[in-house]
Parts: structure tokens; C-alpha cells; sequence
């Protein structure tokens, strides 16, 4: 089943301390995270190639290396062997296998190929997140995971092109006024506007969104308040994803006065509680793969579906993928 191509969230960087060793699993794999003693986080797959045990249970951070807790192999940054505690050689036939790992104003990431290809690009960087002085920092109060979540990082995706579900799910007095579409390779950027009514009063609300590949969603809200969010989307394996979401609210008001931290806390709370809307329509749909579109959706829709079918490369059509998935298990 498809998998796609990208960079993807594994985690935030403040759960990783150092000599953490946690087991993950994405795209199907069981896989490794630990952070060494030269604060560098690294992700490998998960079973010792010597006899197979897991290193995420009982395996250790030392000397920058992960020991395996069975018969206390230690596996080099490289994969390589670096000791066999018993032995007066290395074993140099096999290899741990790593995967690249970068980390951005606070926000680990994995790359993922299903065909292997070296990483392309970077994340996004972020500055709002770990801008003390322009917006509050969302570490750890305002960051939440759904996991296990019953959907693919395709429907969140396609989301940023849905304008007329703001209207009806999200209760916006009506279907927001989109801006013209920019894309290069590996960005898809949206812009939309309307109004709506909020616990502050009626506002003004533009929202202008960047799809890092599939997995990465950048939105920066102008309104009442502003804030950044980034939803980090990661499937685990072909029916379910663990989803992310970081949110940084602005210090300061469209005036410059400054926020009391409760309302900070309010505005975080509403926009998670506002993106959740969507998680029992993901968790029950049935994917079209060919929507009756009319005039008025096409045009986006069409754009958003070809631009991702770039991040999977193993398939002809992302749609026809992600048809299948949903169709083939109800």
C-alpha cells in the first residue's frame, strides 16, 4: 500500500532527552529513537541485526552508541559495530540501519522513502515557535498528539483546498474567499478569508497555509489574535497516522497591547478544539477517488491531488492509493 516520500514528524525535541531510548513504529517499521551524549537524535531500525531483539526495550545510550539489552552488542552512529562485549572483534558484515533525523525550532522530523531515496530538502524553520518575545512558546502546554488516529495524511492534506467544509463544519458565516494557488515542487501554499464569530466577538479571520510535502502543514491565523500551527501528519502504517499540533499564539494584540497568558491559553485551546471537529469525519469517510466536483471546487482540488502525486512515487495516482486504502477496509 502507498507510502509516501517526505519529511515527517516523529516526535517533539523536549521528549527526547539525552540517553533517551523510545520505541516508534511509522510506515510499517518498527524502528528506534534515542538522543546520544552529544545531544544528536537519531533514529535506526529497531531490532539488533545480531539475534533480532528489540533495541527499544532495555537498550542503552552509551558513548554515543545504542547497546542492545540481549547480549550487549553496541551499534556505532554509522550502523557499524562498534563493540561485541564477549569477543576481540567487531562483527563487520553487518549493519544497524539508520534514517536521517533533523530537528527545527523544537520539532523532530524523519525522512522517508519507500524506494530509498536520500533525503531532499529540509523542514520548515519555524521562528514563531521559538520566538520568546513575539509569541508565547507552545512547549509542552500547547502541543497535542492524537494517535493512532483512524485516517492518512492525505485527508488533512486536502483540507487546505476544502473551503466550503469551514462554512459548514467549522461554522464560518460563510464559505471563505480563496486566494490564487502557489506551488513549487515540494510546497503547496493557500490563502483564504471570511468571518466568524468567536468567544472575543465577531472577526476578520485570514488563514494562509504551506504544505511541506504530505506530511508537514504550516498555518498562520490573522485575525483577533495571531498564531502560527504546524499539524505534523505520520502514518504508522496503512490505515492509521499519528497527528501533531503545535501552536504558537502571538504576545501582543493588533494594537500591541500585551495578552494576559489566560487568553493566550484560551486561543490555543480554541484552535485545537477547532481542528479536532474534523477527526470523527476522517475516522468515518470513505474516500472518493472521484469526487462529482463542481465548478466552483475543481479548479483546487484537481491542482492539490496532482501536486501530492509527486511524494508517491511507488503509484501512477495518490488518489487511486488512497482510494484503495479506505475502500479496502470497510
Amino acid at each position: 500500500m502507498a507510502k509516501p516520500t517526505g519529511w515527517f514528524q516523529i516526535g517533539w525535541s523536549h521528549e527526547y532527552e539525552i540517553g533517551t531510548v523510545k520505541p516508534i513504529k511509522y510506515f510499517g517499521r518498527d524502528l528506534v529513537a534515542y538522543r546520544t551524549e552529544d545531544d544528536v537524535l537519531r533514529v535506526v531500525d529497531a531490532h539488533c541485526p545480531h539475534f533480532g531483539a528489540h533495541l527499544g526495550f532495555g537498550g542503552k545510550v552509551e558513548d554515543n552508541c545504542i547497546r542492545c539489552p540481549f547480549h550487549g552488542w553496541k551499534w556505532g552512529p554509522d550502523g557499524h559495530n562498534d563493540e561485541i562485549p564477549y569477543s576481540t572483534k567487531k562483527n563487520t558484515t553487518k549493519q544497524l540501519v539508520g534514517h536521517s533525523v533533523e530537528e527545527r525550532n523544537g520539532i523532530a522530523y524523519m525522512w522517508h522513502s519507500p524506494i530509498g531515496e536520500d533525503p531532499v530538502g529540509e523542514p520548515p524553520f519555524i521562528p514563531e515557535l521559538t520566538d520568546d518575545e513575539s509569541h508565547h512558546s507552545p512547549y509542552p502546554e500547547a502541543c497535542k498528539l492524537w494517535d493512532n488516529s483512524l485516517l492518512f495524511p492525505q485527508f488533512i492534506l486536502e483540507n487546505n483546498v476544502d473551503y466550503a467544509h469551514v462554512k459548514y463544519l467549522h461554522e464560518w458565516d460563510t464559505i471563505p474567499v480563496a486566494e490564487p494557488i502557489e506551488v513549487t515542487d515540494d510546497s503547496f501554499r493557500t490563502v483564504f478569508s471570511g468571518e466568524l464569530e468567536t468567544k472575543q466577538g465577531r472577526t476578520s479571520m485570514r488563514l494562509v497555509t504551506v504544505a511541506h510535502g504530505v506530511g508537514i502543514l504550516v498555518s498562520r491565523m490573522y485575525g483577533i489574535r495571531g498564531a502560527v500551527s504546524v499539524i505534523g501528519t505520520t502514518p504508522i502504517d496503512d490505515l492509521r497516522s499519528d497527528v501533531r499540533v503545535t501552536v504558537a499564539v502571538e504576545r501582543f494584540d493588533k494594537d500591541g497591547d500585551t495578552v494576559p497568558p489566560v487568553v493566550h491559553g484560551i486561543r490555543k485551546a480554541q484552535l485545537i478544539t477547532t481542528f479536532e471537529q474534523d477527526f470523527p469525519v476522517w475516522a468515518n469517510m470513505k474516500y472518493n477517488v472521484t469526487p462529482p466536483f463542481p465548478r466552483e471546487e475543481a479548479h483546487d482540488f484537481i491542482k492539490m491531488r496532482k501536486w501530492a502525486k509527486r511524494f508517491y512515487p511507488q503509484l501512477t495516482s495518490t488518489v487511486e492509493s488512497t482510494g484503495e486504502l479506505r475502500t479496502a477496509n470497510r
